[in-house]
């Protein structure tokens, strides 16, 4: 079985799409039967700014994936598109969507007129086109079932999964101290992380000083960017794998504020490095991390109520490691592989 499977994502971001994308392809590739032939665009959004950057994305989305992708599709017998942009002008009958979430439509605001136009015009209807979507959650899928029924009867689930960082060799980050939070994200508003500032503000009305978080993450948003300064926060940008999980794995807790996700990848990361985790219950979150974080409701007097337990609570610390390695477990790349493959086959047959 010959396939075009879209790597965009690696190249595009370091977050969820791109750990999918990359994690998936190399999955995929131990199966015999399957031929991957790679598409991709590897220019960066982020490495333009103002009229260059609209230019790229028109480029990008109503040239290359289009028209480059129908030429790269002919004599293969299924296409993946792993992210968007999505490969619009190939056959729908041997089309394939992997759908990360609404967010587009369950929180608009996010979101630039582009965007907007490019979903409406150019996504949905190659989603009511295409022969298989996947979806990487049944928060993902369920959300579909209320918005689009059609689409939802065309999806399967296949849950992804964390890094492997047990062949990465941790190293340190000097000068951040014996005691820190973590936060790992973009700049995306979605990522909340304003709640953290506002955390400890109410922290420093009850007269407690917490631990600084330290902020792994680009600002790459665009005009969305929420990040404000603050004295408790040490911005690091983006690290290598090596230091972040030594970060993971020496943090007091992983801090994830966000309150939309489609999976919310760094909550299985972070528990697969021993790092104990504070989430809210909310779209595919409990889906997610099970039974195994602290969670909280998304407000600045439950946030820090849930940062204080986890500071001064060190055998509380301690069971969340616990169950966190237990639960990330049943996470694993080659399963997603599977059920991927498996709907391939269901498109082929």
């Amino acid at each position: 079985m010959k396939v075009l499977f879209d790597k965009t994502p690696v190249y595009a971001t370091r977050g969820g799409n791109h750990t999918y994308s990359k994690e998936l392809y190399a999955a995929l590739s131990g199966f015999d039967d399957l031929s991957l032939q790679i598409f991709s665009y590897k220019r960066k959004a982020s490495d333009y700014q103002g009229l260059v950057r609209k230019c790229n994305a028109a480029y990008r989305d109503l040239l290359y994936f289009p028209a480059f992708g129908h030429f790269c599709s002919k004599g293969v017998d299924l296409i993946h598109s792993t992210g968007t942009p999505v490969l619009s002008l190939v056959s729908g009958d041997k089309h394939v969507i992997t759908v990360h979430d609404l967010a587009i439509i369950d929180t608009p605001e996010r979101f630039s007129y582009w965007s907007k136009w490019y979903f409406e015009r150019i996504y949905l209807p190659s989603l009511k086109r295409c022969r298989a979507i996947i979806t990487n959650s049944q928060f993902t899928q369920s959300r579909l079932q209320a918005v689009f029924p059609d689409l939802a009867l065309k999806s399967t689930v296949t849950p992804l999964a964390a890094k492997d960082f047990s062949q990465i060799e941790s190293i340190p980050v000097n000068g951040l101290g014996h005691e820190f939070f973590l936060f790992v994200g973009s700049s995306d508003p979605a990522k909340n992380f304003n709640l953290l500032l506002e955390s400890y503000k109410e922290a420093e009305a009850r007269g407690l000083a917490l631990p600084k978080t330290i902020v792994v993450g680009a600002h790459n948003f665009g005009a969305g960017d929420n990040r404000d300064s603050d004295k408790n926060i040490i911005t690091l940008g983006n690290v290598s794998d090596r230091q972040l999980k030594w970060l993971y794995e020496k943090c007091l807790a992983f801090l994830f504020p966000s309150y939309y996700e489609g999976f919310g990848l760094p909550v299985l990361e972070a528990m697969s490095c021993s790092a104990p985790v504070i989430c809210g219950q909310i779209c595919s979150l409990p889906e997610v991390a099970g039974g195994a974080a602290c969670y909280s409701e998304l407000n600045p007097v439950a946030f820090f109520e849930a940062m204080e337990k986890l500071y001064l609570d060190a055998d509380y610390r301690k069971h969340l490691v616990e169950l966190g390695r237990l639960h990330m477990n049943a996470y694993d790349w080659q399963h997603t592989a599977y059920l991927t493959h498996q709907v391939y086959r269901s498109v082929v047959s």
